[in-house]
C-alpha cells in the first residue's frame, strides 16, 4: 500500500507538473505574439475610465466599504505631510498611504487626496536604495519590488493629476531602480532568488510586471522583463501544491499568491486576455486552500512564518468570479473589508453559496497538509495537521503537529510567527534558525525524543499515509518518523474525527533503542488536571477536555506545565516570546510505545457524560470504546493497514 500510495503521488506530480510547463511555454508564445499598443491611456492596470466611472459611481451610492476607506485616508489628510525621507524608517508607511491616497483620488476625483499623495511620492523617488538593509548585498529584493509596485500604481491612478515633469521623474525613477536591475539580474540569474520555488520570485517578478506594465511605452526591454515576470509568476505557482496547496502557509500563501495575482490580473487586462496566465492549472484550484484552511472562527491553521488571520479575502473573492466558485466567494463574504484589493474584487453580485455539499476535510497532497471540520457554521470543530518537508520556506520543525480549535476559539495552537531578527540567524535554516523556540519542534503539538526536536533537511520529511472524510469518520494518518533522523523507525500519528463531536489521537512510535518520549500540547487560555488525571483546557467559553489513556493517570509518568520566555532584538524591534505548554511522557525510557489520547470539546455549561477506554491492544491494532451522552462508539486503529475503523 505504501508503494501504492507513493506512486500515485509521483504520477499526479509528473501530470501536473507536465501541464504547468506547457503552459508556461504558452505564455511565453502569447506575449510574443502580443502587439503593445501604442500611447496606451491611464488608468489601465486594473481599471481603465470605464471602470473608474464605475468606482466614482460606488462612492456616490454611499458604498460602506469605500466610506470606511475614505475615513481611512481622511485621517492622513488631518495632519502635515511627515519627512519620510529616511528610507528604512519610512518605507512601509510611505508606501501604503502614497497608495491609499492615489486610489482615493480615482474614486473620488477629489485634488486633495491627489496633492498629498504627490508630495509622498516626491519624497520616495529620492530614495536612492531600495534594496533593505538585512537583504544586502543583494541589488534587487522584495523592497526594490514593493517601491517600483507602489510607484507604478500611484503613476498609474495619479496620472491626469501629474505634471510633466512628474511624470518623468517617475519613469525614469522607475526605470533606475527597478526595471534596469531587474533585467540585469534576471537575464544572468545572478541572485539566488531568481531560482526560487518560494514567494520571494512570484513576489519580485509580479511586481516588477507590473512595474513594465505601467510603462509599456516608456521602458526599455519591456518584452524581455515581461518574459522574466511570466518566467518567475508561472514557475512559482507551478510548483505549488497539485491540489492548490502552498507549503509557506496562509498568510505568505497571500503574499506569494497576491503579488502574483496582481500581475496575472493587469497583464490579462491590457492584453485583452492575449497573455492569460489564469490558466495557470493550480490557480484553478488554490482558492480550495484558502477555504479549508480558514477556520469556523476567522483565522487560519497558520502552519509556518504565519500569522492566524484568515485567507486573504479579495484573493478569495477575485478568483471566486474568475473560475466561478460560489462556495470561494461564501468564504470571502465573511473577511471581506475596505482594503483597495477588496474594493476593487469583491463582486457583491456574485452569488455565494455555503459548501455543504463538499466534504468537511481535504487532504493537500502536494504539502502534506490536511484539515478536518465538524461542520461549516462558526462554531464548529476545526482539526489540521501538518506533516511534508521540513525545507520548505518558512518552514518549522513541526512534522506530524496539528492544532484543535472549537465553538469559535482555539484550544491547542500553533503559535503565532515570533517577529523576524534578521541579524541574529533567524533565517540561517542549517543552524541558528532554530534556536529560536517558535520555529523549532518544542513549540509545536508533536514530539521530542530524548529531549530533542526534529531536523532540517531533505531526508528530514514526513507525509500523510492516508486520510478520509465522511459524515461520521474524518481522519489522517501522518507519518513524520524521518524527521527524527535516526532516532526513530515509526511514528505514525493517527487522528480522527468522530461523529463531528470529539477527537482521537494515537501515535504509534518504535525504535531500535529504549527512547525518552515527550507529548507536546500547546494552548491557548488557561490549563489544569483534575483529579481524574484529564486536563480542562478553558478560552472563553470554550473547553477541551483531554484525557490520557496512555500514558493514564495510574501509570508511571511524568508531566510539566511548562512557560518558556525568550527575549530578543528581533530586526525593527526588541521583543519578549511566551512558549507555553503541557509536555506528558512515559517515567522510563521507551522502544516501542502508544499514546493515546481523546479530546472532546464543549461549551460552558454543556460538560458533556463520557468514558474512555482501551479495549484490546496488539500489535497489529488498537481497539477503544468511547461512550458520549449515552452513545458509544467503537474505534479500531489497524497498525498494520494504516487506518481507523469504526464499528458502531
Amino acid at each position: 500500500m505504501r508503494k501504492l500510495l507513493l506512486c500515485s503521488t509521483f504520477i499526479l506530480l509528473f501530470i501536473y507538473v507536465s501541464l504547468s510547463a506547457q503552459s508556461k511555454t504558452d505564455f511565453f508564445k502569447q506575449l510574443d505574439k502580443w502587439k503593445i499598443p501604442e500611447n496606451s491611456s491611464h488608468p489601465r492596470l486594473y481599471f481603465d475610465s470605464h471602470g473608474a466611472e464605475q468606482l466614482y459611481q460606488q462612492y456616490h451610492s454611499d458604498s460602506p466599504r469605500i466610506l470606511t476607506f475614505l475615513s481611512e485616508c481622511d485621517s492622513i489628510l488631518a495632519r502635515p505631510v511627515p519627512d519620510y525621507s529616511d528610507y528604512n524608517a519610512s518605507r512601509y508607511v510611505a508606501r501604503n498611504e502614497s497608495e491609499k491616497l492615489s486610489f482615493a483620488f480615482v474614486i473620488t476625483r477629489e485634488k486633495k487626496y491627489a496633492d498629498y499623495a504627490r508630495k509622498i511620492i516626491s519624497q520616495m523617488i529620492q530614495w536612492s536604495d531600495w534594496v533593505y538593509d538585512e537583504h544586502k548585498p543583494r541589488t534587487v529584493d522584495l523592497g526594490v519590488a514593493g517601491v517600483g509596485y507602489i510607484l507604478a500604481l500611484c503613476y498609474d491612478w495619479l496620472y491626469p493629476m501629474l505634471t510633466p515633469v512628474e511624470r518623468v521623474n517617475i519613469e525614469e525613477t522607475l526605470i533606475r531602480q527597478a526595471l534596469i536591475p531587474f533585467h540585469q539580474v534576471y537575464s544572468t540569474k545572478s541572485e539566488g532568488w531568481t531560482h526560487a520555488e518560494h514567494n520571494w520570485r512570484s513576489v519580485i517578478c509580479g511586481e516588477i510586471g507590473v512595474v513594465a506594465l505601467a510603462l509599456l511605452e516608456k521602458a526599455p526591454n519591456v518584452k524581455e522583463n515581461l518574459n522574466f515576470a511570466i518566467d518567475g509568476v508561472a514557475d512559482v505557482l507551478s510548483h505549488g501544491g497539485i491540489d492548490g496547496g502552498w507549503n509557506e502557509g496562509v498568510s505568505y500563501w497571500g503574499y506569494g499568491i497576491g503579488q502574483a495575482i496582481m500581475f496575472v490580473e493587469a497583464m490579462n487586462n491590457i492584453s485583452n486576455g492575449s497573455v492569460d496566465l489564469f490558466k495557470l492549472p493550480f490557480l484553478a484550484a488554490t482558492g480550495n486552500f484558502g477555504l479549508y484552511t480558514r477556520t469556523p472562527a476567522g483565522d487560519s491553521f497558520n502552519f509556518s512564518d504565519c500569522n492566524a488571520g484568515p485567507p486573504r479575502p479579495w484573493i478569495m473573492s477575485l478568483f471566486a468570479s474568475q473560475f466561478q466558485n460560489p462556495y470561494w466567494q461564501w468564504s470571502s463574504q465573511k473577511d471581506v473589508g475596505s482594503t483597495i484589493q477588496d474594493i476593487l474584487f469583491y463582486d457583491p453580485n456574485f452569488t455565494s453559496k455555503k459548501p455543504d455539499t463538499l466534504t468537511l476535510g481535504k487532504h493537500f497532497r502536494g504539502i502534506q497538509v490536511a484539515t478536518m471540520r465538524s461542520n461549516w457554521e462558526k462554531d464548529a470543530i476545526f482539526v489540521g495537521l501538518k506533516t511534508g518537508q521540513s525545507t520548505a520556506n518558512h518552514s518549522h520543525l513541526d512534522l506530524n503537529s496539528f492544532i484543535l480549535h472549537a465553538y469559535g476559539k482555539p484550544l491547542l495552537i500553533d503559535q503565532h510567527v515570533w517577529p523576524y531578527a534578521h541579524y541574529l540567524g533567524f533565517f540561517e535554516f542549517k543552524d541558528r534558525r532554530w534556536d529560536f523556540e517558535g520555529n523549532h519542534t518544542i513549540a509545536h503539538n508533536t514530539l521530542l525524543i530524548d529531549g530533542q526536536g526534529q531536523g532540517y533537511g531533505e531526508r528530514f520529511q514526513g507525509r500523510i499515509i492516508n486520510f478520509k472524510s465522511s459524515p461520521e469518520l474524518q481522519f489522517a494518518i501522518g507519518e513524520a518518523d524521518n524527521a527524527y533522523g535516526d532516532l526513530l523507525n515509526t511514528f505514525r500519528r493517527y487522528i480522527t474525527l468522530i461523529d463531528n463531536k470529539f477527537v482521537v489521537i494515537v501515535d504509534d512510535i518504535k525504535a531500535d533503542n529504549f527512547r525518552q518520549l515527550e507529548w507536546l500540547m500547546h494552548y491557548e487560555g488557561q490549563v489544569s488536571e483534575n483529579p481524574e488525571g484529564i486536563f480542562q483546557i478553558i478560552n472563553e467559553n470554550a473547553r477541551l477536555d483531554v484525557q490520557f489513556l496512555h500514558p493514564a493517570k495510574q501509570d508511571n509518568r511524568v508531566i510539566c506545565f511548562e512557560q518558556h520566555e525568550t527575549t530578543y532584538k528581533a530586526t525593527r524591534t526588541s521583543t519578549t516570546q511566551f512558549n507555553r505548554f503541557v509536555s506528558i511522557r512515559p517515567l522510563h525510557r521507551q522502544q516501542n510505545y502508544r499514546f493515546v489520547v481523546v479530546a472532546i470539546p464543549y461549551q460552558e455549561g454543556e460538560k458533556p457524560r463520557y468514558l474512555s477506554q482501551i479495549i484490546s491492544e496488539s500489535e497489529k491494532d488498537i481497539k477503544l470504546k468511547i461512550s458520549i451522552n449515552g452513545f458509544s462508539t467503537i474505534l479500531v486503529f489497524d497498525i498494520d493497514s494504516y487506518s481507523i475503523i469504526r464499528l458502531e
